[in-house]
């Protein structure tokens, strides 16, 4: 498992002004590396809607086996987010009572969840 901070620059002076115009947050961006014997093969991100545009246009495995975005309501998660699946069950397996509990809780801090078998990164530039 790997766990990423990426903090604000607090101490640049030119960084806190621009963050007035634009205001940012910190992020922790956590990765979790499952065998193939634990988990089914299956493409699946559960994303706001900013999140979900930039999803389907950079994340090579998103744009491929699931380009259709459904929103996030047919399923129960709190409007504004969005469902990108390959396959139909695999999101009602994953989004049970206490996950979706969990996005109604901590919906303000989450931007998305990318779960898959096929992750490779960010598209690569041509």
């Amino acid at each position: 498992m790997l766990i990423e901070l990426k903090l604000i620059k607090r101490q640049d002076l030119v960084a806190v002004l621009a963050q007035l115009v634009r205001p940012q947050n910190d992020q922790a961006h956590i990765h979790v590396e499952l065998s193939k014997d634990e988990i089914d093969n299956f493409v699946l991100a559960i994303a706001t809607k900013r999140a979900a545009v930039h999803l389907v246009r950079d994340m090579a495995d998103i744009s491929v086996y699931c380009p259709e975005k459904r929103s996030g309501e047919k399923f129960g998660l709190p409007s504004g987010f969005y469902v990108m699946s390959e396959i139909a069950e695999a999101t009602s397996a994953v989004l049970d009572t206490r996950v979706l509990q969990a996005f109604t809780k901590f919906a303000p801090y989450i931007d998305y969840i990318h779960i898959s078998d096929q992750y490779s990164g960010r598209k690569q530039q041509e």
